[in-house]
């Protein structure tokens, strides 16, 4: 039988991780060798509250939706990197399970 494995993606504010936490907590109680990883921003509340939960991560150069215009041209600019890197994840995590 082959490991489960299983990717989070989102990040920027805890709304977003604690209900991702949350539902892991189920997935682990259910299948304790669940293969897991949260794909997230590189904003930092990502990182300190993924790792005070001791999950693995790997940020993305994904940023939010905007209609703004500064903010809308950074969010097409960052649109490939986050594509390719959330790709890669994908293409691993499919490799170990």
């Amino acid at each position: 039988m082959s490991t489960i494995g299983v990717i989070f993606a989102g990040g920027g504010t805890g709304g977003h991780i604690f209900p991702a936490v949350a539902v892991l907590e189920i997935l682990r109680d259910r299948e304790p060798e669940i293969k897991v990883k949260f794909l997230c921003s590189q904003r930092e509340i990502d990182a300190r509250i993924l790792s005070v939960q001791g999950v693995e991560f790997t940020p993305i150069p994904a940023v939010p939706l905007s209609m703004h215009p500064a903010r809308l041209a950074q969010f097409v600019w960052n649109w490939g990197g986050a594509v390719r890197a959330a790709r890669t994840e994908l293409q691993q995590m499919k490799a170990q399970c």
